[in-house]
């Protein structure tokens, strides 16, 4: 077992979290989301595409970043940014825009200027398959009993086939934020490197020697492993919830940017809320995430 539970830091980090007043985010900044006045549809379009190809969107060897209206924006922030830019073209994110999408016509959402993300060709690819095999309406996938019954409609598409659900998690925490609706059924955090980092640091999931000697030598973790890390981080999370009070989608509308700004690889502890539990700011050891293939699943 390449990770355990901390039952202890756990609890403490729970108790923590449930005094910090956490809200939903409802993602409505318009220089990243659509007006919550507009179609049902177009707006399902739009945030299915986006979370298809909302993964790692910066390499050791590649950035992802801009300055756009005096702000910083980077990585996924930038990727939504430009998304708007498209989604103001009233024929795009349709099942036959995407279907029929050419690399031209992608880089307005993928490129800022010449700098493209990573992957070009294979979000091309995710949104192609996403438009191909939605039949005529996006609203048609949220006809379903429940939040389950969502996530197994959406297994069928290349974009959502990571067996942590990252994405399909993501999806359902957008369209609840946004009251685009409402299911019934166990919610998730979305599990990626940030949420990994921090339950690791905080002491939550401790690893075994094993995982450390590979940590320490950057030795990359294989596939199977790398959902054994995330399904044991993601169940972390959920007891953290549980105890905390605070529910998953949440508790990842805190975690995430939380991730981005405050706990990054050089942590800034002065700021972070978390310390006076956290394991890393006591032993001045900040793990980073275990090493895994690059892929489009987080």
């Amino acid at each position: 077992m390449l990770l355990s539970t901390d039952v202890g830091a756990l609890d403490r980090v729970s108790a923590l979290i449930s005094g910090l007043g956490l809200s939903r985010d409802k993602y409505e900044d318009p220089l990243f989301f659509p007006p919550k006045d507009d179609s049902v549809e177009r707006q399902l379009g739009f945030f299915l595409s986006m979370v298809a190809i909302d993964h790692r969107t910066r390499t050791e060897l590649t950035d992802f970043s801009a300055e756009i209206e005096g702000r910083e924006l980077v990585g996924a922030d930038l990727l939504y940014y430009l998304g708007m830019g498209v989604y103001e073209d009233r024929r795009s994110f349709t099942p036959e825009w995407l279907a029929h999408l050419t690399p031209e016509e992608a880089k307005r959402l993928l490129c800022f200027e010449e700098n493209c993300v990573w992957d070009f060709y294979t979000r091309i690819f995710l949104l192609r398959d996403l438009g191909r095999k939605v039949r005529e309406s996006f609203a048609d996938l949220l006809l379903v009993d429940g939040l389950e019954e969502l996530i197994s409609n959406l297994s069928s598409f290349r974009a959502f086939e990571d067996p942590v659900r990252k994405k399909a998690f993501l999806l359902a925490k957008f369209l609840d934020g946004r009251d685009l609706v409402r299911l019934e059924g166990e919610r998730q955090v979305p599990v990626d490197n940030h949420l990994i980092r921090i339950a690791m640091r905080l002491g939550m999931a401790d690893p075994s020697e094993d995982l450390l000697e590979r940590m320490r030598r950057d030795i990359e973790l294989t596939r199977e492993e790398d959902v054994e890390v995330r399904m044991t981080v993601r169940e972390i999370w959920k007891e953290v919830s549980n105890r905390s009070g605070v529910e998953p989608f949440t508790l990842d509308d805190f975690l995430w940017p939380f991730g981005r700004s405050t706990c990054k690889e050089k942590p800034n502890c002065r700021k972070c809320p978390l310390s006076e539990v956290c394991r890393a700011n006591s032993t001045g050891r900040y793990w980073k995430e275990p090493k895994h293939t690059l892929t489009w699943y987080y």
